[in-house]
């Protein structure tokens, strides 16, 4: 009995590497998508909140342009994922 120890520890060493992997892809899985769309109208990567973008959405819809509907086009695809 005494020498089957290694066996335990090895054992015991893969399931809490198998339990670190789910808990660790269960977490990256549950982060908000990043949001892209918004740089085609800023021209770069500034944060944009919730209140802002709704508004940039309803007013991109005021514009017939196909740059405003490809831009709507993606951005409805990112806001749905999220």
């Amino acid at each position: 009995m005494s020498s089957s120890w290694p066996l335990v520890f090895v054992v015991a060493l893969v399931a809490g590497a198998a339990l670190f992997g789910v808990g660790t892809a269960l977490v990256r899985s549950s982060e908000p998508r990043a949001i892209t769309w918004t740089r085609a109208i800023l021209g770069d990567d500034t944060p944009v909140g919730d209140d802002e973008r709704r508004d940039m959405l309803e007013r991109l819809r005021l514009i017939d342009a196909p740059w405003a509907r490809e831009a709507l086009a993606l951005a409805e695809t990112e806001e749905r994922r999220r």
